[in-house]
């Protein structure tokens, strides 16, 4: 059992506020992204005598703000606060003894702390949504604090949305993801990500195209996504999409 405790405040009308906490358990596995990343290759089965589950502890306080600031034009927020801690993380060791890799329960923890900001902004059949987020991820592992690799510290989401019910929507979206810190030191570029979306509505079908990642971001832009031979190649850590641009479109039938 996995307790969690949620609390929910009416302040006014408008605004109310939520606080919530929990508690969290895996059990170890070798399934991760540190072992995907080295192909499973010389990756040690888990060792369920030397390893003990992670275990965490997380909370969030939140606030939600909703008005009509016309007839036609509505207005909300949210606001939230939040840290998890996760003790005990199983992380992948190198073993240069026999060249091989295992995971192993790190001496520390992993906290992640920040806060997540959202906004919609309504008018008639128009929507505008806005979100940030803010995360500061770091280790805290044999007493030395150190920034989590692959964790951007800022994302911005953005989609403007025209919807007529039963009808028709188009969308814009557009997603930013700030420097993350690779494993060995390195830093990432910075990218945005826009895609576009459209579907129109019949009686008893609709059509639909989607015009995905159209800027062409892609990881294989900017690096090789391995390095060494084909029979033995050494994969680099993902921080960013890899599929590129993608357009398709299609259509459904309601009977």
């Amino acid at each position: 059992v996995l307790p969690r405790l949620s609390l929910l405040y009416k302040l006014t009308s408008k605004l109310t506020t939520r606080l919530g906490g929990g508690l969290g358990y895996k059990a170890p596995t070798i399934f991760s992204e540190e072992a995907e990343t080295e192909g499973f290759q010389k990756v040690q089965p888990v060792n369920i005598q030397n390893s003990k589950p992670e275990t965490s502890i997380g909370g969030n306080l939140d606030f939600n703000y909703r008005t009509a600031l016309s007839e036609n034009l509505t207005f909300s927020m949210n606001e939230m606060l939040f840290y998890t801690q996760l003790n005990s993380p199983f992380v992948l060791n190198y073993n240069a003894t026999n060249n091989t890799s295992e995971f192993i329960n790190a001496e520390g923890y992993l906290s992640s702390q920040g806060s997540e900001t959202n906004v919609k902004l309504k008018y008639k059949d128009v929507a505008f949504y806005a979100g940030y987020t803010y995360i500061d991820a770091q280790r805290h592992y044999g007493g030395l604090d150190v920034v989590n690799p692959l964790t951007a510290k800022h994302r911005i989401n953005l989609i403007l949305m025209y919807e007529v019910e039963k009808k028709i929507r188009i969308a814009y979206e557009a997603f930013y993801v700030s420097s993350q810190k690779l494993s060995n030191g390195g830093a990432t570029k910075d990218y945005w990500v826009m895609g576009v979306s459209a579907e129109k509505k019949f009686k008893h079908f609709s059509i639909f195209i989607n015009a995905e990642n159209y800027l062409d971001t892609r990881q294989s832009r900017y690096q090789p996504m391995y390095s060494g031979t084909m029979q033995n190649p050494q994969f680099v850590e993902i921080w960013s999409p890899t599929d590129g641009f993608i357009f398709n479109g299609g259509f459904k039938i309601s009977l």
